[in-house]
C-alpha cells in the first residue's frame, strides 16, 4: 500500500520541508514575468558574442570584452537549441537555484540546518542575488561553481581528504574560468589554507594544496595576457573610465570611494528612495548603516570564536576586496560586481543569529510562519516589481516596447537613409536585429539594414581616443556628405535600453527640434529623424551645438529611461 500524502509529508524533516519552501519562493520570485523583458545592452552583447559560427570565433569575438569565455562557450550551444530571450535567461535561474543550495550546504557543514537555512534565505531573496540569477550574464554560472566549490574547501579543513581538496579546486578553477572575481575567493582559500598549514608546521600538507590550485593560477596568467595587457579590454576600458572622468587616479579619491562603497554594504534599504528628494533618509540609511555594521562585528566575533579558520577567511577576502579596490583594479560595492564576497558577508549574521533561528524553528507552527512570511515577500515584490526596478538597467526594455519600435522604424525606413546610434548601445540592438547575431559587433563597421538602408559605425567606440560629444558632431559632419546621395534621405537617430548622453542632448535641444521629425519613444527607446539637407544646415552652426551640449557629462555606464515626449509636436 501506498503511504498517504499528509503521513509522507509529516514524515519530511521540518528543516527540509522550510528549505522547500524556500526554494519553491524563490524559483517563483525568478521567472515571474521573467519573459516581459528583453536583452539590455550588456546581454545583447554577450549574446551576439555567443553566436559566433565556432568556439575559435567565440573567443575571438569575447576579446572585446573584459569576461573569461567559459559561459560564452556554454551559451553558444544553448542557442543552437532554444535561441528565444526566456531561454538564456532560464539558464541563469537553475544556475541561480544550485548555488542556493551549495550556499545552503555551506551553512550546514558549518554550523547546522538553522545556519543553513539562513544562507539559503539571504541567497534566494536578496535583491542582487535574484537579478542576478535571472539575467544573461557570466554571474550565475560563477555563484554556481563557487558556492559548491567553498562548500568542498571547507569539508577539506574538517576532514582534510584529498578527495575533497581536488574537488573544490576544479570548481574554483570553473569559477575563474566564468568570471574573474572567483581568483579573489579562490587566491583567499588557498591563502588562507596554505598558512595555516605553515602554521602548524605542517609541511606534508602544503604539496598537495600548491599542486592543486596550480592549474588556477595558470589560467590566471594566460588571462592576464589576454584581457590585461596593454592594448587589451582591460586597459582600454580603464583608459576611457579615466578619461571620461568616471573613475579618478588620486589615491584619496578612491580611499573615499572605497569606505564609501564599504559603508554601503551595511545600508540594505539604500535603493528604497530617492536620496536627492528625501534628505530624512540619507540620515536612515547611515543610521541603519551603523546599526548592521556593529551587529556585523559582532557576528565576526563569534565567528572567530567558534570557527577560527574562517575568521581569518573572512578577513583576507575583506583585505583583497578593498586592497582591489584601492589599486583601482577591482570595483568595491554592494551590487553585481561583488556576488563574490555575498556568503563572507551573510555569514557573520548568520553565526550571531543561529541560536535565536535555532529556537524559532523549534516552533511547533515554525513551518505555517515560514510558508506566511515567504508568501508575503512574494506578494510585495510581484505587486511593487521591486526586483525589476531595484536594478533599473538590467530591466530597462520590455519586450513589447522593443518590437513596438522596431516595427515603426522598419515601416518607416527608406532606400538611402542613415541610422546613428550614437557611441554603442543600440548598434548592438539592429545588429541582432539584422541577422541574429552573426555580424560581431566588435569590428565597429557600416552595416546594411533594411530597405536598403545603412547603420553608421559607433562613432567613438573604446578603442579611440576619447573626445566627447565634439567627436559624434565631427563623425556627423565629415560622413554625411559622401554617404548620402539620396535628396529624400534621412538620418535617424536610435536610442534602445540606455541612454546615449549625445543623442539625448540633441533631442532635448530646442535649436535642433525644429527639424526632428517622426518622434517614436516607448520605455526605453527612443527614435526620431532628420533629413539630410536639414541636419547639414545645423551642423554649419557651431554656436548652436556649443549651446545644445553646454551642459554635457559623458556616461559610459547604463541609464535606463521612460518614454520621452515629442519635442517638435
Amino acid at each position: 500500500m501506498g503511504i498517504h500524502p499528509i503521513i509522507a509529508i509529516k514524515k519530511i524533516d521540518r528543516y527540509d520541508l522550510i528549505l522547500l519552501l524556500i526554494l519553491a519562493g524563490a524559483l517563483f520570485v525568478r521567472i515571474w514575468g521573467l519573459n516581459d523583458y528583453y536583452y539590455n545592452g550588456d546581454e545583447i552583447q554577450f549574446i551576439i558574442i555567443a553566436k559566433g559560427e565556432t568556439l575559435k570565433e567565440v573567443w575571438r569575438r569575447g576579446l572585446a570584452e573584459m569576461h573569461p569565455p567559459l559561459m560564452q562557450f556554454i551559451r553558444h550551444f544553448i542557442l543552437m537549441l532554444a535561441p528565444d530571450v526566456l531561454a538564456q535567461r532560464l539558464v541563469s535561474v537553475i544556475l541561480g537555484m544550485i548555488s542556493i543550495l551549495g550556499f545552503y550546504r555551506v551553512g550546514l557543514l558549518l554550523r547546522g540546518k538553522s545556519l543553513g537555512l539562513f544562507c539559503a534565505l539571504c541567497m534566494a531573496f536578496m535583491p542582487v542575488t535574484v537579478t542576478t540569477s535571472i539575467v544573461v550574464r557570466n554571474y550565475a554560472l560563477m555563484m554556481a561553481f563557487l558556492s559548491w566549490g567553498l562548500f568542498f574547501f571547507l569539508r577539506y579543513q574538517q576532514k582534510e581528504k584529498t578527495r575533497d581538496l581536488l574537488v573544490c579546486s576544479a570548481l574554483f578553477f570553473l569559477a575563474c574560468a566564468s568570471h574573474f572575481s572567483g581568483f579573489f575567493v579562490a587566491g583567499a582559500c588557498g591563502l588562507c589554507e596554505g598558512v595555516y598549514q605553515l602554521r602548524e608546521g605542517r609541511i606534508k600538507k602544503l604539496l598537495p594544496l600548491c599542486v592543486s590550485f596550480i592549474p588556477i593560477l595558470l589560467l590566471g596568467i594566460f588571462f592576464a595576457y589576454f584581457y590585461m595587457a596593454p592594448g587589451r579590454a582591460g586597459p582600454i576600458w580603464h583608459k576611457l573610465t579615466i578619461d571620461t572622468g568616471f573613475y579618478s587616479t588620486a589615491f584619496t579619491s578612491k580611499l573615499y570611494d572605497t569606505l564609501l562603497s564599504v559603508y554601503f554594504y551595511f545600508t540594505p534599504f539604500l535603493y528604497l528612495g530617492d536620496v536627492n528628494d528625501l534628505p530624512i533618509f540619507i540620515a536612515c540609511l547611515f543610521v541603519s548603516g551603523a546599526w548592521f555594521l556593529a551587529f556585523y562585528i559582532m557576528g565576526l566575533r563569534k565567528v572567530y570564536e567558534c570557527t577560527p579558520r574562517l575568521f581569518y577567511l573572512i578577513v583576507i577576502i575583506w583585505i583583497v576586496g578593498v586592497t582591489s579596490s584601492l589599486l583601482g583594479f577591482y570595483p568595491f560595492g554592494s551590487n553585481r560586481h561583488n556576488t563574490y564576497f555575498l556568503v563572507f558577508f551573510i555569514l557573520p549574521f548568520g553565526y550571531l543569529l543561529d541560536s535565536w533561528i535555532t529556537e524559532i524553528l523549534k516552533h511547533s507552527h515554525s513551518i505555517e510562519y515560514t510558508a506566511v512570511i515567504l508568501i508575503a515577500v512574494v506578494l510585495f515584490t510581484e505587486n511593487t516589481g521591486y526586483y525589476w526596478h531595484y536594478y533599473g538597467t538590467e530591466f530597462d526594455l520590455k519586450q513589447n516596447d522593443y518590437d513596438a519600435t522596431q516595427e515603426f522604424l522598419n515601416n518607416h525606413l527608406q532606400p538611402g537613409d542613415i541610422i546613428v546610434t550614437g557611441r554603442l548601445d543600440a548598434y548592438h540592438y539592429l545588429l541582432f536585429a539584422r541577422d541574429a547575431g552573426k555580424t560581431p559587433y566588435d569590428y565597429f563597421q557600416d552595416v546594411p539594414y533594411v530597405h536598403q538602408s545603412t547603420i553608421w559605425a559607433p562613432y567613438d567606440t573604446p578603442f579611440k581616443p576619447y573626445r566627447g560629444w565634439l567627436a559624434f558632431r565631427d563623425d556627423l559632419a565629415s560622413r554625411l556628405p559622401e554617404k548620402s546621395v539620396l535628396s529624400t534621405a534621412r538620418v535617424w537617430f536610435v536610442m534602445y535600453g540606455w541612454k546615449n548622453t549625445e543623442i539625448w542632448h540633441l533631442m532635448e535641444c530646442k535649436t535642433a527640434q525644429q527639424y526632428i521629425h517622426d518622434f517614436f519613444s516607448r520605455d526605453g527607446t527612443v527614435v526620431f529623424n532628420m533629413s539630410v539637407s536639414e541636419l547639414r544646415e545645423f551642423l554649419k552652426d557651431p554656436n548652436a551645438w556649443q549651446a545644445c551640449y553646454a551642459d554635457y557629462k559623458p556616461i559610459i555606464y547604463g541609464i535606463a529611461f521612460e518614454s520621452v515626449k515629442n519635442p517638435n509636436p
